[in-house]
């Protein structure tokens, strides 16, 4: 039960390195944004649209993080399984 939990741990670490990935995709999404003029709209309205998609996949992602952090707890407390403490991830709230 240990190794499968710290096997869950560690995937959900990878997750959440890739969420922070997506973030900053998202990040340089919309300052390309600010480069928009009447003449490239249909780049721009691309750009809004592609930021707004990778925000809703590191939402999506970080959910799933949360889901094996609560599943970790659950595992831990009610049926007594230890975890190494260095395989769980810092959490950050989902941007809205």
């Amino acid at each position: 039960m240990k190794a499968k939990l710290d096997a869950m741990m560690h995937h959900a670490g990878h997750v959440e390195s890739a969420c922070h990935d997506m973030e900053s995709a998202a990040h340089a999404l919309e300052s390309m944004r600010d480069t928009c003029t009447p003449e490239n709209q249909l780049e721009c309205c691309m750009y809004t649209l592609l930021e707004e998609m990778v925000d809703a996949q590191a939402a999506t992602m970080r959910l799933l993080v949360a889901m094996s952090h609560a599943m970790h707890h659950h595992m831990v407390i009610y049926h007594g399984a230890e975890a190494e403490t260095h395989h769980m991830p810092t959490t950050h709230p989902v941007r809205a």
